[in-house]
């Protein structure tokens, strides 16, 4: 589209001459501003011309903007349309999810509850189960300081001479027989290493109170240049209650208290004629704190140093257990077990070879059974 502004020159009709000779000097200024006007007419063509060009470039580029944004917006309209798509489906999706957990909602709640009742039916029976495997062990002793192999290659027979000669020198027993003994198990101690402990199952538990009661009231023993001691072969958990007392108890030590600590564990304190007996290690400490028994520097003190003997505990724990059986061989034990208990509805005793000991430190008793060859559930067989 073109509008060009034409103009006839000849369409300017001059203005008729005047007859009069008094009128012909103004004549020829009126020609001069013809040929002016005529001029500025030329000029404003060319402009115009000139402008009307460039609105048609504009106007072209109007018209090419024109259809790319009605390119885009279809586009546009396509996406959104895909959006809203997409949209309703989630929609969809988030309203079956939201059907699905109140669905789910009281299924959960059962589980808790059933979650719940479990977890306390397992810690009944772990109780039970500790508590069986303490009455297991209720004649065995555990020796320290018993240098290595010096039992081989009878343990047994080594402890009752040995029993004899340091223990029952003068009221000796009519028969005294050790059922079983042997070290505590994890292999040789490295060189410089305190021996491994022995442990001994006695048969009559008069013996077993007699040697424990020898070694309260006179002491270490003295053999081949090595200090023996004697105690109550504990279960793991039992060790680790007591040993939430051995702080309380230095302190009463130190102040001259008369205390004994009660199975399981439990701490009974004589004040004045009178007994206290505290359950747990913080109501003992609450006793000591009331008394004025306990000194922050020297309690500081202690208290580091059970750290540090906890620490190296639980590092020497940890050695044992990984020289010990493999988590799966373990588990495939108690399958195999299981299996033949429930084919017989019980487990059927083992020999006397089988009736290891298990060790005091409680690795497992899973993991000294294997250590020895027998079955992972030798140890409740007594």
């Amino acid at each position: 589209m073109r509008n060009e502004l034409r103009i006839d020159i000849n369409m300017v009709k001059p203005r008729p001459q005047r007859t009069q000779t008094k009128a012909r000097p103004s004549a020829s200024a009126s020609d001069m501003d013809i040929e002016h006007h005529i001029n500025a007419l030329h000029k404003v063509t060319e402009t115009l011309t000139a402008h009307s060009a460039q609105m048609e470039k504009v106007l072209q580029a109007i018209l090419d903007t024109r259809t790319s944004l009605e390119g885009n917006i279809d586009t546009v309209v396509a996406e959104v349309n895909t959006l809203q798509i997409e949209h309703r489906k989630l929609a969809e999706r988030v309203a079956t999810a939201e059907t699905i957990l109140n669905t789910a909602q009281p299924d959960i709640a059962d589980m808790k509850l059933r979650l719940q009742l479990q977890e306390s039916e397992i810690l009944r029976l772990h109780k039970r189960a500790d508590k069986a495997e303490g009455r297991s062990r209720r004649n065995n002793v555990r020796f320290l300081g018993f240098p290595e192999k010096i039992e081989l290659p009878n343990a047994e027979a080594f402890l009752e001479h040995w029993l004899r000669e340091n223990i029952f020198t003068k009221d000796r027993p009519p028969l005294l027989i050790v059922e079983r003994a042997h070290r505590v198990p994890g292999g040789p101690p490295r060189p410089g290493a305190p021996p491994r402990p022995l442990i001994a199952r006695l048969l009559n538990y008069r013996d077993r109170d007699q040697v424990l009661k020898n070694f309260r009231t006179s002491g270490p023993i003295d053999t081949e240049n090595a200090k023996i001691t004697a105690y109550l072969d504990y279960t793991a958990e039992v060790q680790c209650k007591r040993a939430t007392f051995n702080t309380a108890k230095q302190i009463l030590r130190d102040k001259n208290y008369s205390y004994s600590l009660m199975y399981p564990a439990k701490l009974r304190v004589v004040d004045d004629e009178r007994s206290h007996i505290f359950p747990t290690s913080e109501d003992a400490w609450t006793w000591i704190h009331a008394k004025g028994l306990a000194d922050p520097t020297a309690e500081a003190q202690i208290q580091k140093e059970c750290l540090t003997s906890q620490s190296r505990r639980k590092k020497r724990s940890k050695l044992r257990t990984e020289s010990g059986p493999t988590k799966s061989q373990v588990m495939a034990e108690q399958a195999q077990v299981l299996k033949v208990a429930n084919r017989f509805s019980c487990i059927q005793p083992q020999s006397n070879q089988d009736t290891n000991n298990s060790d005091s430190d409680s690795v497992s008793s899973q993991h000294i059974a294997a250590h020895h060859g027998t079955n992972v559930y030798s140890t409740l067989s007594r």
